[in-house]
């Protein structure tokens, strides 16, 4: 089963890499109303910052696009 924290991460990653929404406008949305306690949760689920996530997830964009 997933927790709710699962949930509400899986949708942060989900805005992070398909948005330009802030960070802390990601927290808010997702369910976090302190945005160190979302930071705390994120790095401890995904293993990385979500700003850190977000880069990531641009440099695998980019590489997809060099491919094709």
């Amino acid at each position: 089963n997933k927790t709710l924290n699962d949930i509400r991460i899986s949708r942060a990653c989900q805005l992070l890499s398909a948005t330009d929404r802030s960070i802390t406008d990601i927290a808010y949305s997702v369910g976090y109303s302190d945005y160190r306690y979302f930071k705390k949760v994120f790095l401890s689920c995904m293993g990385m910052l979500p700003s850190e996530y977000r880069v990531n997830s641009e440099l695998v964009k980019r590489s997809e696009k060099d491919v094709l």
